[in-house]
């Protein structure tokens, strides 16, 4: 088979010189032109409403994908937020503890009649930093997994619009087709 398409090559260049690829080119199109003018136009309309209608599962897949990652997105939003507010009233409440600490006073906020050994204050303090640096920890893999679905609603935005573009042309391809057959 190398042999004959050797020969076989080799004969077309004798035979149209350096313009054989352009032939064998142009042979292949009027070949496969011929072959798509046999198909019968009732065919063509039926093979184009199919391909249609076979888009449509995938269209409405993506649309519930992405309604779905816009919800998620929602939901980390305010999520984000909460654990803002949670971080800035950790910030607040260790400061007092702090300078509570620097002045001897260990009494809380509107608990004038409770006081509290340093210890204790101490202890208080320990456990509320580990509080905000676990919520420093979440706030990051939170705006993480926020920042990935931002790109996913791109992507499934993006396909969205290729998928319906595709959907609209093959819908005027379509119309050709009905227009010819009438």
């Amino acid at each position: 088979s190398v042999v004959g398409a050797a020969l076989g090559s080799a004969a077309l260049f004798m035979a149209f010189g350096t313009h054989a690829p352009s032939y064998v080119k142009t042979a292949f199109r009027k070949v496969r032109h011929d072959a798509r003018d046999m198909v019968p136009l009732p065919f063509d309309i039926e093979r184009a409403r199919q391909e249609i209608a076979d888009l449509e599962p995938a269209i409405r897949e993506n649309i519930e994908r992405l309604a779905r990652a816009e919800v998620d997105v929602e939901h980390l939003d305010r999520e984000i937020a909460k654990i803002r507010t949670n971080i800035e009233t950790e910030k607040t409440a260790m400061v007092t503890l702090r300078d509570s600490l620097k002045t001897g006073e260990y009494r809380l906020a509107g608990h004038s009649r409770v006081a509290y050994t340093e210890e204790e204050v101490k202890n208080d303090l320990a456990r509320r930093f580990d509080a905000y640096n676990h919520s420093k920890t979440t706030l990051a893999a939170t705006e993480a997994t926020y920042k990935a679905k931002q790109n996913e609603i791109v992507a499934f935005r993006k396909q969205l619009t290729t998928m319906m573009s595709q959907k609209k042309a093959l819908t005027i391809k379509l119309d050709e087709i009905e227009a010819r057959l009438r």
